[in-house]
């Protein structure tokens, strides 16, 4: 079973994404990036997930599994959108079911609302101008 803390974190993206929703690529690359980003910070992951590279970026081991395993315990709903000029390609999103437990994040929903300003952070925030890790992950995943 996906772990509560990934099932909070994919909810916790997902509210502060409203009311865009991102694809699901760009959902498992927004994951990556808060992943990586706290990893830098405190030397683990936000979610606890392992990563595997893949010829497109990291993902989560397991990301398939783990996602149906969320959509199966009602934490997610799946819905497919179509995509214009490309009608045999629809989008893969993903709705919140409920609200993100942000007791077992505590620490980190904190972190994820105030990426702090240092040097190892110049890259990300040469695109990014909005406080809240879900507006500045709307922008590098659009950029």
């Amino acid at each position: 079973m996906a772990s509560e803390k990934l099932a909070s974190v994919v909810l916790y993206l997902l509210r502060g994404c409203e009311p865009a929703r991102p694809s699901f690529t760009s959902l498992l690359k927004m994951i990556w990036f808060a992943d990586y980003w706290h990893y830098q910070k405190h030397l683990a992951t936000i979610t606890d997930a392992r990563y595997v590279a893949l010829p497109r970026g990291p993902v989560i081991d397991g990301y398939e599994q783990l996602f149906d395993e969320l959509e199966a315990a009602g934490v997610l709903t799946k819905q497919e959108v179509p995509v214009q000029g490309h009608p045999d390609q629809p989008k893969q999103e993903y709705l919140p079911a409920m609200e993100p437990d942000e007791a077992l994040l505590s620490q980190s929903v904190r972190w994820l609302d105030n990426l702090p300003d240092d040097d190892d952070l110049a890259v990300a925030q040469k695109a990014i101008s909005q406080p809240g890790v879900a507006a500045k992950l709307k922008e590098i995943i659009a950029a």
